[in-house]
């Protein structure tokens, strides 16, 4: 991110202070952390918002503009390829899709073809006895032996506790959930309505309020406005998305103001490979004990022998793309656990 840092503070001499994000680990200070916020953490980065918040309490700032989500209140707008291939205008999602895929660095063919197919073909073999056939087809391949002798594989990568997912009905729950927000949406306007009313934005707010707010700051949010959130849901979708590109709108508003460097961006920084990196180089022994000798409390929710996998395979460097994710998730609860100590209530 120095690139884009540098071309904003040189372009309006801005007095700069930053932080180094890999000098501290995600449970730097957590005792802490878990009696501010009152609950099990789940913000995975919230260690570098606390340093930032911490910093600007040392420079005596009392206010502090934050621009959290502004991609969510102006919308990306990949819905608009949705309403095209819906409508069966292809050519205009050809148009699209290509300066899309140039733009962002994403393979043209395969996705779009994967549209073509699903709002092209699909709807057509549905009304045809060809659909019928290869619904069969896979009906009598999830009945066979081969299938029935595999365990079952759930939706969700971390190894629950299987009589908690029972007592709880957690599967049932976890579709529901996965409906309400991904499941489908008539057009681009109700999928901007979903992600702006999204339960995890204000969840996100609450905890960036309360680490604020033990910083003796004051957050200012102005991409959450309400006048602002209503001007972009009310947006055609061409002002969201166009010739590819995403945020329209706001890349031709920021002319002038923003660097071309930023205002042209893709996409922005990927912040896992900083944090699978403090992970494993500050907290190993915290996540050794936790995984290998995991407390009562914890193995009510997440089984024994799926964390101890997980483990081994961060141990032995052969773990899946999920498993710095589980080891942050199962290490947060066994800490929110023993800090809350139901037991002794």
């Amino acid at each position: 991110e120095q690139d884009y840092i540098n071309a904003v503070v040189n372009q309006y001499d801005i007095d700069n202070h930053a932080i180094q994000g890999d000098q501290f680990g995600p449970w730097t200070d957590y005792q802490q952390v878990i009696a501010q916020q009152d609950e099990p953490l789940f913000a995975s980065n919230l260690h570098l918002t606390r340093a930032l918040y911490h910093l600007a309490q040392q420079q005596s700032v009392r206010i502090l503009l934050d621009g959290f989500d502004g991609d969510v209140t102006v919308s990306h707008g990949i819905g608009y390829l949705k309403t095209l291939a819906r409508s069966g205008r292809w050519l205009k999602l050809f148009r699209e899709m290509w300066g899309f895929a140039k733009s962002f660095h994403h393979a043209f063919w395969p996705l779009y073809w994967s549209y073509f197919y699903k709002f092209g073909v699909v709807p057509v073999l549905k009304k045809t006895k060809l659909m019928k056939l290869i619904r069969k087809f896979k009906q009598l391949r999830i009945n066979s032996a081969h299938f029935k002798a595999s365990p079952k594989k759930r939706p969700w990568p971390m190894p629950l506790n299987p009589h908690y997912i029972g007592r709880q009905d957690i599967e049932t729950r976890y579709w529901q959930l996965r409906q309400e927000r991904f499941g489908y949406q008539p057009s681009q306007r109700h999928e901007h309505i979903a992600d702006v009313t999204s339960g995890l934005a204000s969840s996100t707010l609450e905890i960036m309020d309360r680490t604020a707010a033990a910083c003796q700051l004051e957050l200012r949010l102005p991409f959450w406005d309400k006048r602002l959130v209503e001007f972009c849901v009310s947006l055609p979708e061409t002002q969201k998305m166009q010739n590819g590109w995403t945020r329209m709108i706001i890349r031709r508003g920021m002319e002038g103001i923003l660097p071309p460097l930023i205002q042209w961006r893709p996409g922005k920084g990927n912040l896992g490979i900083a944090f699978d990196h403090t992970l494993y180089k500050y907290e190993t022994e915290l996540i050794r004990e936790t995984l290998l000798n995991p407390k009562d409390e914890l193995l009510k929710f997440i089984d024994r022998e799926g964390l101890q996998l997980v483990f081994e395979r961060a141990a032995t460097a052969q773990e899946l793309d999920d498993d710095a994710m589980l080891i942050w998730q199962a290490v947060n609860l066994s800490l929110w656990l023993q800090h809350v100590d139901f037991n002794s209530k």
